[in-house]
């Protein structure tokens, strides 16, 4: 079980999939990214991509945003996902997309859909933080003062061309990188 660290549902556990569907981020990782994204959380509109059982995101909503869109493409992480959103009373918060990251983000976007907050955590050491940010770097779904968190192994680097990095966290073995988009002279 996993529980939600701060806000009005501090101390509830919500599910985790049976088997390694999933990686939840830590409890401490998730504490230590709230205390570091404090006040832009309350009222925000928070997107929890590659959100496997949703501790991010609940714990967004948990900590005062107004509403999360949760990406997951496999079914089982998807269904506890829906499971723990009901079981904390947040459906009229929540939006859950259960497919690929990058077909839902088009998704959004068609739906004119931005968001104050983006977390990407996708399954370490495959292509996708490059695909993402290509994606976000023109996309509507990133407001000109969005963050864009990204969590990821130490021993990942990658290329953030059209963001700038405003912050670095190491965690063990698990960094989480905050960008911004560049302004443009």
């Amino acid at each position: 079980m996993i529980r939600i660290t701060g806000g009005i549902h501090r101390g509830r556990k919500i599910k985790s999939p049976q088997g390694a569907i999933t990686r939840p981020t830590p409890e401490m990782v998730r504490e230590a990214l709230f205390n570091i994204l404090c006040h832009k959380v309350v009222g925000s509109r928070f997107l929890d991509a590659f959100a496997g059982t949703g501790a991010v995101g609940l714990e967004a909503l948990s900590r005062g945003a107004d509403f999360a869109a949760f990406i997951e493409k496999d079914r089982t992480a998807c269904k506890v996902l829906n499971e723990n959103i009901a079981s904390l009373n947040l459906m009229d918060k929540s939006l859950v997309l259960c497919s690929d990251v990058m077909e839902s983000m088009k998704k959004l976007e068609k739906k004119v859909e931005s968001f104050d907050i983006i977390f990407l955590d996708p399954p370490y050491y495959e292509n996708h933080i490059a695909l993402c940010l290509d994606f976000l770097q023109h996309s509507s779904i990133l407001d000109p003062d969005s963050i864009i968190v990204i969590q990821h192994a130490w021993d990942i680097s990658f290329e953030h061309i059209g963001f700038e990095k405003i912050k670095q966290k190491k965690y063990g073995r698990t960094i989480m990188s905050f960008l911004v988009k560049e302004e443009k002279l």
